[in-house]
């Protein structure tokens, strides 16, 4: 059973590996915002948010008071959802990938909503609230 070999398709294997350099290109744009907890959440100025490449891309925030990023990600004009970065699998971090946050441990895939569409996790992503406002946007921590 062990000399037993695999073949596959030259177009499998082409599609196979489209899909992880696609997966690679997605993290690799997103932004990372270095911020800090004040009184129980962190605010982040739009004009920061724009300097950092816009507010249509997730954004990874990361503080030294979180042991774990958060996902900030846009939904409609002016609105945003916060997503914990840490995977309800084996607590790995979670990248964005075009319409999508992956774990790249084992493949764990969420939706923009922290809802689980490909395990093995089980369970959503952590969902922050948040406040937009005109000249910020604050994510409530605790």
């Amino acid at each position: 059973m062990a000399d037993e070999k695999v073949t596959i398709s030259r177009r499998t294997f082409l599609a196979g590996t489209g899909l992880a350099l696609g997966g690679l290109l997605g993290c690799a744009t997103a932004m990372t915002y270095q911020a800090t907890v004040v009184d129980g959440g962190i605010s982040l100025t739009r004009s920061e948010l724009q300097r950092l490449g816009g507010t249509d891309k997730p954004i990874v925030v990361k503080a030294d008071d979180l042991p774990d990023p958060i996902l900030l990600i846009p939904i409609g004009e002016n609105n945003f959802r916060a997503v914990s970065g840490r995977c309800t699998h084996l607590g790995c971090h979670v990248r964005p990938s075009g319409n999508f946050l992956v774990c790249p441990c084992h493949g764990s895939t969420f939706d923009l909503e922290g809802q689980v569409v490909r395990g093995p996790a089980q369970s959503p992503l952590e969902i922050y609230p948040v406040k937009a406002k005109e000249t910020e946007i604050e994510i409530i921590i605790f």
